[in-house]
């Protein structure tokens, strides 16, 4: 709560958050760029040659007390959101927002599909597509359509009944990749080589889950505003790994979408007693 008096979130004492509202999800991004900033020297400095990690790197302490920090940082705004403010139980209420939001959803969407394609083009063209590839990319691709129509949805505030279910597909489809994440590293002793796309696609997951519970009228909002930061965070921490293009993009939409519409989130929260 002192966290919210500290920033200055009341406007008018009826509608909290407007001029600040870009505070929070902005801050998760800066700790999200000195992450990256740490990841990359990471993997050049705190590998051996034979790609096993050198214990105690000083880059390694000091990503994961960055990563403490940020994580801190989030779970500290969601308390102080959960005892003092409410989020509306309906979508295009909670995440309510203009023609920016919409823009950064429609290309989160579309990068989406483009990763999509190009996911199916690298496992055509190596041979290796199957049954697991297909449902992959055809989660990604439905999680693309569901990104841009739930921006529309925000920004007119029209929220057709099917759109409900289609709330869901992004946290499933990164549910499906961390089985695939799992799938490809499981022979690597080396957790830390791919520890953080776990906990960004982890951060993704939550957030496209809890923010979903809008479309079915449960809006939980400090679970929504630690989600939000968290996946901010991680997605650019993530986007620091030697990964192939569509990677990036799933991630760089995801941090794009987690941005916008946390914006949005934060600017529409109102006071419990109003």
């Amino acid at each position: 709560m002192g966290l919210a008096a500290s920033l200055s979130f009341y406007w008018n004492g009826k509608i909290i958050m407007r001029k600040t509202a870009g505070v929070l999800p902005f801050a998760a991004l800066v700790l999200g760029a000195g992450g990256f900033f740490l990841r990359r020297v990471e993997l050049k400095t705190a590998f051996e040659p034979s790609g096993f990690a050198i214990p105690g790197a000083p880059v390694t302490v000091a990503l994961v007390a960055l990563t403490a920090a940020a994580l801190i940082f989030a779970a500290i705004t969601g308390l102080a959101v959960r005892a003092r403010y409410q989020s509306a139980p309906l979508y295009e209420r909670a995440y309510r927002s203009g023609g920016a939001a919409l823009l950064a959803g429609c290309l989160a969407g579309l990068a989406f599909l483009i990763g999509t394609a190009l996911y199916l083009y690298e496992a055509v063209s190596g041979g290796s597509a199957g049954i697991f590839d297909l449902v992959f990319a055809a989660l990604a691709a439905i999680s693309g359509f569901s990104l841009i129509l739930l921006a529309r949805a925000a920004f007119t505030g029209r929220f057709g009944g099917g759109l409900s279910y289609l709330s869901v597909f992004p946290a499933l489809f990164f549910c499906l990749w961390l089985i695939a994440i799992y799938r490809e590293n499981a022979p690597n002793p080396v957790i830390l080589s791919y520890a953080y796309q776990i906990t960004a696609a982890c951060a993704c997951a939550f957030v496209y889950y809890i923010s979903a519970g809008c479309a079915f009228g449960k809006a939980y909002a400090g679970k929504m505003a630690f989600g939000h930061l968290a996946a901010v965070f991680f997605c650019a921490v993530a986007l620091a790994d030697p990964l192939p293009l569509w990677t990036r993009l799933f991630f760089g939409a995801s941090l794009v979408f987690s941005l916008a519409t946390g914006v949005s989130f934060f600017k529409n929260l109102s006071p419990k007693d109003a």
